[in-house]
């Protein structure tokens, strides 16, 4: 794979996300697959990080099958559930936390992160808010522009805790990932 790039395989996301289903994790790694693949790239493919953290990795996965993608034939919600697999693989890569719940509607975000490590403990205690947004082919302008609405629709949330939104953009890939 990637020289001097950690590897991050998408069927591990079932075993990163605590407090998420198998079934949603699948549904994550499909989508992923199918919106990597759409964008012509193969599994071993390097991925950029950047905003308020700097890192880049190789992402591997099984290649999507026909199934998949007539499954994922919406190409809007595929490429929100793909980017929502991504972000869960990169979180606890970067940041201290992981995916510890799906947000009810209406908070501002998508998830809630606890600690990496251990119990994911009491609700709000030592948690951050997580929102996620794909894009499955953009450019610069339009990243930057769904940047600014996320960290803007994060901080509008009552809740007093940190967070974090993350943008990823399928086809260059990159995952631009700043604090809110």
């Amino acid at each position: 794979m990637g020289a001097n790039r950690p590897e991050l395989n998408l069927s591990d996301l079932e075993k990163k996300i605590l407090g998420i289903s198998r079934a949603r994790s699948a549904m994550m790694v499909e989508t992923a697959c199918v919106c990597l693949e759409d964008q012509k790239h193969s599994s071993g493919v390097a991925m950029k990080v950047d905003g308020d953290f700097d890192a880049a990795f190789t992402l591997s996965w099984n290649a999507a099958s026909d199934a998949m993608r007539r499954a994922w034939a919406d190409s809007q919600e595929a490429t929100e559930e793909g980017a929502c697999g991504i972000a869960a693989l990169i979180i606890p890569e970067l940041t201290e936390y992981k995916i510890v719940e799906r947000a009810r509607k209406g908070p501002h975000f998508d998830y809630w992160l606890g600690p990496k490590e251990g119990d994911p403990g009491i609700l709000f205690q030592n948690k951050a808010r997580l929102e996620i947004s794909g894009i499955r082919c953009g450019q610069e302008k339009e990243i930057k522009a769904r940047v600014k609405q996320k960290k803007k629709q994060v901080r509008l949330s009552t809740v007093p805790l940190p967070g974090f939104a993350a943008i990823v953009e399928f086809s260059q890939p990159l995952s631009r990932l700043v604090k809110a």
